[in-house]
């Protein structure tokens, strides 16, 4: 279930990326970029959660 999870948010996170370097930037910054900024930052944020989860984890 764990390694679901993590390939779950790795999924999320590229194609939030990708959809992010798609996106034709002019100089005002739209809704569009702007959610897909905030979705990198959440699915980087859970990622790094589950990583040191598993680290800590470990060292139990």
């Amino acid at each position: 279930m764990q390694n679901r999870k993590r390939w779950i948010l790795l999924t999320g996170l590229l194609i939030s990326v990708l959809n992010f370097i798609r996106i034709n930037r002019p100089d005002t910054m739209r809704v569009v970029e702007f959610l897909s900024v905030f979705a990198i930052g959440m699915f980087a944020g859970l990622l790094l959660e589950d990583t040191f989860q598993r680290i800590r984890n470990r060292k139990s």
